[in-house]
């Protein structure tokens, strides 16, 4: 027996989770209790309350390789400076994922990266573990127009898409569909509360204190729209005077 394996977990756990990230993903290869340790939510949550902001970073090295770089930010208080230490770099180059070039960030929530192609494929990536999920696949005759990506109250993380059935005509009705991660369907929450003409891709919605917002343009006016994860179910619509961007 290791000496590692007569060690309390909660002692493990509190070792672990004060670890850098980097730190963390040479660790799951230590044993598989590790590994099962850190893959825990628990641990992820214990993780995120001790460490610093992470941001993100997308860039090509060279075609047809992109790169994810993560760099934690750390605010010095004594002297009022911000340094960004590097993490690590992704690379985008999974053979699951196809072309890494036709591969977009929808965002990052609580270490979990949200991604989708130009084939309408959407996916779950931990990089840590460096593992993923293949989300299902839209209908036939329907184009995903938008994604958005966030985490519940109750922990749930949840992706949403803006999409439209095909094929497209000046008036077009958006409908929103929502993936809990977990389950293996998506669930529709119907046609949004208005229509505007089509105006192409929309931005991948930014998640903001439990709600996921997106700014539309159409019909003259800027529209931003926000999707309520508690009680989940109805998009709110908020009328902008001026659209700036």
């Amino acid at each position: 027996m290791e000496d590692y394996d007569v060690l309390p977990e909660n002692l493990i756990l509190d070792v672990l989770s004060r670890l850098p990230v980097k730190t963390i993903t040479q660790c799951k290869c230590v044993c598989k209790k590790w590994r099962h340790l850190v893959s825990d939510p628990y641990f992820v949550d214990l993780h995120l309350s001790r460490s610093p902001p992470c941001l993100m970073f997308h860039q090509y090295i060279y075609y047809p390789i992109k790169i994810l770089e993560l760099v934690e930010v750390e605010h010095k208080v004594d002297d009022d400076r911000v340094t960004l230490n590097h993490v690590r770099s992704l690379n985008l180059h999974l053979s699951a994922l196809g072309a890494p070039h036709q591969i977009f960030e929808v965002g990052s929530v609580n270490g979990l990266i949200c991604l989708y192609d130009i084939g309408d494929a959407t996916y779950l990536f931990n990089p840590v573990l460096e593992e993923y999920i293949i989300l299902p696949k839209v209908l036939p005759h329907v184009s995903t127009l938008g994604y958005g990506f966030g985490v519940s109250m109750a922990g749930d993380y949840k992706v949403i898409r803006v999409c439209v059935r095909t094929p497209l005509s000046e008036e077009v009705t958006l409908q929103i569909e929502v993936y809990t991660l977990g389950t293996d369907r998506w669930r529709s929450l119907g046609p949004t509360p208005y229509n505007i003409r089509y105006p192409g891709l929309l931005d991948s919605g930014v998640f903001v204190n439990g709600h996921l917002y997106w700014v539309i343009q159409g019909q003259g006016e800027a529209v931003c729209c926000n999707a309520r994860f508690i009680p989940f179910g109805r998009l709110g619509t908020l009328k902008v005077s001026a659209y700036v961007g």
